[in-house]
């Protein structure tokens, strides 16, 4: 894995094992980072044919590597088999780490259930502004009428980011009800909520 050859180093990604669990995520995520395209490659490759028997490791790689590449990564394994890193993300919205409740409630929100609405739904009361964003656009994601209402509370979060990802998550919803809440949104302290509100509507009507 640390070969100078860059094909020995892919080659050695693809032939990994999915045991100790604990090990190989850490593996693949350093991979991700590698300086060669193939060996990058490879690593996503890897990940991206997570089973049920390998979902540990895939876990702990998207905890683990670079947030530039996490959503590259999630979005490929996310297409290979949806339902198995989202039910490991449901393990997790209640984690001590902010990071980590952030990451599930992302994968949560690449569901296609109730329980993924309401998973996110939950999350807009976390204490972590950055977990209540990404919940914001997962349920923009998700475009669940079922929404709207935890949506519009959520015009009132101290988070200017929050608002205003509201404000988009409301404008994809196909339901009469969002209009008043981007009405009001239009009203809000911050500018950029403002300006994000306008645009909505102008999109929405």
């Amino acid at each position: 894995l640390h070969d100078v050859d860059a094909g020995v180093r892919a080659t050695a990604i693809q032939e990994l094992p999915g045991d100790p669990a604990d090990r190989v995520g850490p593996i693949l995520a350093e991979a991700l980072a590698d300086r060669d395209e193939k060996v990058r490659h490879a690593s996503m490759e890897r990940l991206a044919r997570v089973s049920s028997t390998d979902r540990v490791p895939a876990w702990s790689a998207l905890r683990q590597c670079r947030r530039e590449e996490r959503h590259a990564l999630l979005e490929a394994v996310i297409e290979t088999d949806d339902s198995v890193i989202v039910d490991i993300a449901f393990e997790h919205p209640s984690s001590a780490d902010e990071d980590e409740r952030a990451l599930a409630i992302e994968a949560i929100g690449w569901g296609a259930t109730q329980a993924c609405v309401e998973a996110g739904i939950r999350a807009l009361g976390d204490p972590a502004a950055a977990v209540r964003r990404v919940a914001i656009a997962s349920l923009g994601r998700l475009r669940d009428r079922s929404a709207v209402s935890a949506l519009g509370k959520a015009l009132g979060d101290p988070d200017a980011e929050v608002r205003s990802g509201a404000v988009r998550a409301l404008g994809v919803i196909d339901d009469e009800g969002v209009l008043s809440y981007l009405v009001d949104a239009l009203k809000d302290p911050e500018q950029s909520v403002r300006e994000t509100a306008s645009h909505v509507l102008t999109e929405w009507s």
